[in-house]
């Protein structure tokens, strides 16, 4: 591992390094967006986040949080490592190509509400698998979304405690609802390490895992979380839910039978989408000759 990446990754505790995250994604979805360097979108805060818990060796959580010209550091100085075994892109332009790699990240330029939207229709048959799987309904995974995205809103709001979201009036936010969605979309800074060991991944290793995008919220002194960024968790909930769903099925070997009900339920999906655009639509089975692949 490059010794100065080391060095300057420990100069922080993991959740020190999330900290920065939030505000950097607060910041980065905000009025001032265009403002801000391309090295703070979230395609980049998953990565720093990701590499800050599997790799900081800093155990003393106290003090300020990172400042801007820090985390610019901690980017620059892993593109850098990385170039050298990674796309020639990389090796030709450095940093100055972080603007070209994100733009390839369009999981995280999607509206919010397509992909709330998507998580609704084309994931509604599998309610009962998602509700085994988390113990809620996606209703109530969508309310817990909207209800975090509202909370991190607010400035001074950086880590949260269940008590911040329960509203006891309210079905999706009522306290063994968010417990639920905590219990499956979150783990703590030990655990994190512990699950990539398991898979056989090197925590001195800074190739990004992303195993945040699968655990999009981490848990610190005993009932605090932090959600590193709101954009991923978005992603984790709706987008990512096909993984969610294919790692159920795979465990009780079902994975390619679901597979293969997804494919027919997504192209339903797409129909129906595109019933709600065009007047006339004509089948790729009625124009396609036989015996030929279509979609």
């Amino acid at each position: 591992m490059n010794q100065n990446f080391l060095k300057h990754i420990n100069k922080y505790h993991p959740i020190q390094w999330l900290l920065k995250s939030v505000e950097l994604s607060r910041k980065n979805n905000s009025k001032f967006k265009n403002k801000l360097n391309i090295s703070s979108s979230s395609a980049f805060l998953v990565i720093m986040s990701d590499i800050a818990i599997r790799v900081s060796q800093n155990d003393k959580l106290y003090g300020n949080i990172p400042t801007d010209k820090e985390y610019e550091d901690f980017i620059s100085i892993y593109v850098n490592t990385q170039s050298s075994t990674h796309t020639q892109l990389l090796q030709e332009y450095g940093v100055l190509a972080l603007s070209l790699i994100v733009t390839e990240q369009l999981k995280f330029q999607y509206p919010s509400t397509n992909l709330i939207g998507r998580l609704s229709l084309l994931y509604a048959e599998y309610e009962d698998e998602i509700f085994e799987i988390t113990g809620l309904k996606i209703i109530h995974i969508i309310t817990i979304l909207l209800a975090l995205m509202a909370f991190y809103q607010k400035p001074e709001h950086y880590s949260f405690e269940v008590k911040h979201l329960n509203i006891e009036t309210i079905d999706g936010l009522k306290k063994e609802n968010i417990i639920n969605f905590l219990h499956y979309f979150s783990t703590d800074v030990k655990s994190y390490k512990t699950e990539l060991k398991n898979l056989g991944f090197d925590k001195r290793q800074l190739y990004s895992f992303r195993l945040l995008e699968k655990i999009p919220i981490i848990n610190f002194n005993t009932d605090h979380y932090i959600l590193p960024t709101l954009d991923n968790l978005l992603y984790s909930v709706t987008s990512n839910m096909n993984i969610h769903l294919l790692t159920y099925f795979s465990k009780i070997e079902k994975g390619k039978k679901y597979l293969d009900s997804l494919g027919v339920k997504f192209e339903d999906y797409v129909r129906l989408l595109t019933n709600e655009v065009f007047n006339d639509i004509v089948e790729a089975r009625d124009v396609v000759p036989k015996e030929t692949e279509n979609a």
